[in-house]
This record gives C-alpha cells, structure tokens and sequence, in this order.
C-alpha cells in the first residue's frame, strides 16, 4: 500500500474533460491524489503528471490546456494545444 502526500500525481486529459473554468476536483486513481479539470465523476482518461502541488498543476493547466501528459526519463512532458481562452 502506498502513502498518500500532498502532491498530484495523475491529470485527466480526456478531451471533453477540459474546460476553461477549471474547478476544484481531487480524487483517488491508483491510492494517489489525481485531478479532473471538469469534476467529472467517471470516464476518466488519467496520465502521469509527476507529483505537482495543486496549485501548480491548476496553473500549468490554465495556461497550457493539455491533451496528454507523458512521464519521461527526464521528467514530465507536455503534449498540449491551444489555450482555451486568453
């Protein structure tokens, strides 16, 4: 069983789970911490974020709308797409 920290793990990137007002939607994948943009409660397509505090993710996520976020051996790779809104 793994210890649950305060760090993000997980980001839904299933496209009709992005929005332009993102919410407050935590919940468990996997026993750690995983963020859905819209607070959908299922249909989930999750991706590897690299551990981010919330507020980070929220942040990179507001100027860099995602499609797929891909763990590398260097790190974390984003593949995204245009901003939502400026």
């Amino acid at each position: 069983m793994s210890t649950m920290t305060n760090q993000i793990d997980f980001v839904c990137v299933r496209s009709d789970h992005q929005v332009t007002t993102l919410v407050e939607a935590l919940t468990i994948h996997d026993e750690r911490w995983a963020y859905c943009p819209s607070a959908q409660t299922d249909g989930h397509e999750w991706r590897p974020c690299g551990g981010m505090s919330l507020d980070d993710l929220r942040r990179l996520l507001q100027r860099f709308p995602v499609t797929r976020i891909a763990h590398t051996g260097s790190g974390v790779r984003l593949v995204e797409r245009p901003p939502l809104s400026e």
